[in-house]
């Protein structure tokens, strides 16, 4: 079996003239925030194998939070910061065989557009919300859909 975690970044600082978006970090709620889903995700999936992160600055400090409580290999990818759903499940299918808990981190409306794709009905990820997905599936390159699900949840911090 196959779990897919689609992970929105933390709340993070109001862009500006000055601050390019690339480069906003997270703000104390983000933070808190953060920690707590990756706090979640530790209790519900004891071992993380790998998380597919956007480059941005945002991102990694959420996934960092994660990766710190969580463990698991980080793969930062350029690819994932003004990615659409199809670049992000593209990214998934070419996951190794031997991953079965993948998280990926990213960034609206890319990441609610695929979890919305995945599970056939509207899906709206906040800051810090988790999208999972546990899949029938043996292999990453097979084709993700709502035919293969055992289950999938929303979770909100």
């Amino acid at each position: 079996m196959k779990t897919l975690i689609l992970m929105r970044h933390a709340k993070t600082e109001v862009g500006s003239s000055e601050l390019k978006d690339f480069d906003r970090q997270l703000i104390k709620k983000g933070l808190d925030d953060a920690l707590k889903m990756a706090l979640w995700i530790k209790k519900k999936y004891e071992l993380i194998d790998v998380l597919l992160v956007s480059s941005a600055q945002r991102t990694k400090q959420t996934a960092a939070i994660v990766k710190e409580v969580c463990g698991g290999k980080l793969r930062l990818l350029d690819s994932l910061y003004h990615a659409d759903a199809n670049e992000i499940l593209h990214q998934i299918h070419d996951s190794k065989k031997k991953t079965n808990v993948l998280i990926v981190v990213g960034h609206n409306p890319a990441m609610s557009n695929l979890a919305s794709f995945l599970c056939n009905e509207y899906v709206e990820l906040k800051p810090s919300d988790a999208a999972v997905f546990e899949f029938t599936s043996k292999d990453w390159e097979d084709k993700l859909s709502v035919i293969s699900f055992k289950h999938h949840s929303v979770y909100k911090v």
